[in-house]
């Protein structure tokens, strides 16, 4: 008989602004719903939306997606839902947030209560890094004060999603946690390199694909570009305004710029990555913090080398020829390099997208990487 897992996730599919988490808790359930019987309980609609999905029934068990999942309404009716579903007592609780209050401190504490037996999972998905923790740091760090000395966070297993989240949920919570270590797995798209478009010499197509929000940082991307000419440059937005007083900040940095033409495009869901994304020729997300960051894979995927942050698992890139990961205190470097991919011919270009493509693969789908992600689970 399969081991039961009950996952709590804030949004799921076919939810998609939030971001990494969705793509990375449905690729688990994916690769291992044959071996677990997995059920999920979410949000009844995406992250930053008043109104519910359309033809999706909700605090009712549908199957959806290939799963059992349980969309809830907003309120306090909630908390009798979450109790209510935890007294089956599941074999395992995965709970994909830190400081979410009903998908993760709710049902955390009531199978804390209701069952010794089941085992806690706990995927902070990047919210102990460094960076993220400055966003609101007082009532951040205020909660996890308390949660310490309540030892809310004790006796559960850390799934963390690279090295550098081992270190930052250990710098919190000590040494002697019980840390899984397995990095995201992403379903990047089967993409014919032929069909990039020919990349010219002094000129290139950039793309920004991300929440946008502080964390991810897009204000400083804008500004590289305030020191770059050329006529045949433009970098394009993706992604959900998340935070409206950041975006107001965004467009006033949009506005000093004079050689290069920037655009927001709005939004843009999983399927169409392969459709509008594949004429760019690089993509640009100097982010404060990623635990992984499947937009890195997935414009790797589609032969878009990436001009990315050291704050991210996807590191030595120069090295391996596919892209470029630069520390934030060192603008001037950004600079250096946009401007060296703009003046790029496309024999160099060309040689640059297709090991994106072979490198991508290898790393997403190492038989290393598919172990540790079922070892996740085997904790009972």
């Amino acid at each position: 008989m399969k081991k039961t897992v009950l996952v709590f996730i804030d949004w799921y599919m076919p939810a998609f602004k939030a971001g990494g988490q969705i793509p990375s808790v449905a690729n688990i359930i994916n690769l291992l719903k044959q071996d677990l019987a997995f059920s999920v309980i979410t949000s009844d609609r995406d992250s930053g939306d008043l109104t519910k999905f359309r033809d999706i029934v909700t605090d009712k068990w549908i199957e959806n997606f290939d799963t059992d999942i349980k969309y809830l309404s907003p309120g306090i009716f909630r908390v009798r839902q979450i109790f209510s579903t935890l007294k089956t007592r599941p074999d395992i609780v995965y709970l994909n947030s830190f400081f979410s209050f009903y998908f993760t401190i709710i049902p955390l504490v009531f199978t804390k209560i209701l069952s010794k037996k089941t085992k806690i999972i706990l995927a902070p998905r990047g919210m102990l890094g460094t960076e993220a923790l400055n966003i609101k740091s007082k009532k951040k760090r205020f909660f996890i004060k308390i949660a310490k000395f309540l030892g809310l966070y004790s006796n559960i297993v850390w799934h963390a999603s690279s090295s550098v989240e081992t270190q930052e949920i250990k710098a919190i919570f000590g040494e002697n946690i019980f840390v899984k270590e397995a990095i995201d797995i992403s379903l990047i798209p089967d993409f014919d390199i032929t069909q990039k478009n020919v990349k010219r010499k002094n000129a290139a197509h950039f793309f920004f694909l991300s929440r946008i929000c502080r964390k991810k940082n897009l204000k400083d991307a804008i500004k590289f570009f305030e020191n770059i000419k050329g006529n045949n440059v433009c970098f394009d937005i993706y992604g959900p305004i998340e935070d409206n007083d950041y975006w107001d900040e965004c467009l006033v940095e949009i506005s000093k710029i004079k050689s290069v033409t920037i655009n927001y495009k709005g939004l843009l869901v999983n399927n169409q990555i392969v459709s509008k994304l594949k004429d760019y020729h690089f993509m640009l997300l100097p982010t404060m913090n990623e635990n992984y960051g499947h937009v890195i894979a997935e414009a790797l995927s589609i032969g878009c080398p990436v001009i990315i942050s050291t704050n991210t698992p996807w590191r030595n890139l120069e090295k391996s020829g596919v892209g470029w990961d630069i520390p934030l205190e060192k603008p001037e470097l950004f600079i250096n390099v946009i401007n060296n991919c703009i003046s790029m011919d496309n024999v160099e270009f060309s040689n640059l997208s297709n090991r994106a493509v072979s490198y991508v693969k290898t790393k997403v789908f190492s038989p290393e990487v598919i172990a540790d992600n079922k070892s996740i689970f085997e904790v009972l």
